[in-house]
């Protein structure tokens, strides 16, 4: 039963994000690379988390909102999104904001999709890729009650409490809005 529905999620997933086509790195959980994006040899730094790990990432007690975002490089709407994130975190670096991205790709696909994404694309971020698609259907309603499991999902953290989630991708506007909204609550 436990696998019928993680199969039904794993097409829902696939459903909304388009076509799909699919080494654990030593980064300390919560690091975040320093290097300048801007140059070639930007080495984007993946901890290959649990769900347990993550849900430690998500409790963080601190006034940084923390905006975490599930995505996969096969799903073209979050591939889309994706920019919109970085470009809004970079306009408020100066404000109390950290940019998550949880990647939900195959943890086999790390080394040879999910960083040279991420390292061609410079997204500068604290980047996770979860690697618990087997208990799927256990941490999905944890992380939202109402999620599917389809992806882009967003949701947003501070000190240890989520504020809000959206499933869905998020136009630049939408997620600016949603940002500020929150940026000041306590």
């Amino acid at each position: 039963m436990k696998y019928t529905i993680g199969l039904g999620i794993a097409a829902l997933i696939l459903m909304a994000c388009g076509q799909g086509n699919e080494k654990k790195n030593e980064a300390a959980a919560g690091s975040s690379h320093t290097s300048n994006p801007a140059t070639e040899n930007y080495q984007p730094k993946v901890t290959v988390v649990k769900y347990e790990e993550l849900l430690e990432v998500l409790r963080q007690q601190n006034d940084t909102l923390n905006v975490i975002n599930f995505w996969a490089t096969w799903c073209v709407p979050c591939v889309k999104e994706l920019p919109y994130f970085m470009a809004t975190v970079q306009e408020m670096k100066d404000k109390p904001v950290k940019l998550i991205l949880v990647s939900l790709d195959a943890r086999s696909s790390l080394d040879s999709a999910v960083i040279p994404f991420i390292q061609k694309k410079n997204f500068v971020a604290t980047h996770y890729l979860l690697d618990d698609n087997g208990r799927m259907n256990e941490w999905i309603p944890k992380i939202a009650a109402d999620w599917d499991g389809a992806i882009p999902a967003t949701a947003l953290y501070k000190n240890g409490q989520q504020l809000r989630f959206v499933q869905g991708q998020l136009s630049e506007k939408e997620l600016k809005t949603f940002i500020q909204t929150h940026l000041t609550d306590k």
